[in-house]
């Protein structure tokens, strides 16, 4: 599945070389979701037979819908810690993210073309994917650290440019955690279709001269006391906010951390499901 992934993100570079100009960024980044998600059931049918209860273990239809409250303080605190990457990595040392934001910031109007993609196919593709085929891949040979962290590097390094890789890692990291408490992948769809239409919604926001002065502000003047500020409260939030999670959605006051019993009730829900019926 990641080997698809990273085929579908070749052929995204390819339609973003053939739809060049600002008033094609919708159309190139529908199209590449798009792609992702066929790509995604493409592969998948070809290991069905094999893997059809990994596919339909990820699913349940018991949903608290209570849980949507408890992410609020994740996004706050996974925007309190983008400043603090921010600070690390500008942007600006990006050109490729940094000419795409300068597109967006000057044509408010494209960021309407992102809503399908990016909050609609975007995290149900990925979700599928990381949370669901490569989480259960890791998990079923390694402990719950390796799992949740390595399939959080590899969604991370599939958005292919530095200024979203930390973002991306924070978010697998959430997900992840989210996933194996909970069994149930329509968790971190939801969340993850959330988190993307608050971030297209803030492009809004963004002007061309906010970006220049990011890369304007020498870091040697900075505020390092600030961001580190923001870090330690962002990582306070997180861990409010997935506490507040799982006790909502498992009804146990658990450690975020799976102990052994969660964790092979994960693994387990694998294979204890109605596709055997």
């Amino acid at each position: 599945m990641f080997i698809a992934i990273i085929l579908a993100g070749m052929f995204s570079a390819g339609l973003g070389v053939l739809f060049k100009g600002s008033e094609n960024l919708g159309i190139t980044l529908f199209l590449t979701t798009s792609l992702s998600l066929i790509m995604f059931f493409v592969v998948y049918s070809f290991v069905k037979n094999k893997h059809k209860k990994v596919f339909l273990g990820m699913f349940s239809r018991d949903i608290n819908f209570n849980f949507l409250y408890t992410i609020i303080p994740m996004i706050v605190g996974t925007m309190l810690l983008n400043i603090f990457f921010n600070y690390l990595i500008p942007t600006g040392q990006d050109n490729t993210y940094n000419e795409f934001m300068m597109k967006i910031a000057t044509d408010k109007s494209i960021i309407i073309l992102f809503i399908i993609p990016i909050a609609i196919i975007a995290p149900i593709t990925e979700e599928l994917i990381f949370r669901g085929m490569i989480l259960k891949g890791i998990a079923s040979n390694h402990n719950a650290i390796m799992a949740i962290f390595l399939s959080a590097f590899l969604f991370s390094i599939i958005h292919l440019n530095l200024a979203q890789i930390p973002n991306a890692f924070i978010l697998g990291v959430i997900f992840a955690f989210i996933m194996l408490h909970t069994k149930n992948i329509f968790y971190t769809i939801i969340y993850h279709a959330i988190n993307n239409f608050f971030v297209t919604f803030m492009l809004f926001f963004v002007k061309p001269e906010d970006l220049r002065k990011t890369d304007e502000i020498p870091k040697d003047i900075a505020f390092p006391l600030g961001v580190i500020i923001f870090a330690v409260v962002g990582v306070l939030l997180i861990f409010i906010g997935l506490k507040w999670t799982i006790k909502i959605i498992t009804r146990e006051d658990r450690s975020i951390i799976p102990d052994k019993r969660v964790y092979n009730d994960y693994l387990a829900s694998f294979d204890n499901n109605e596709a055997d019926d």
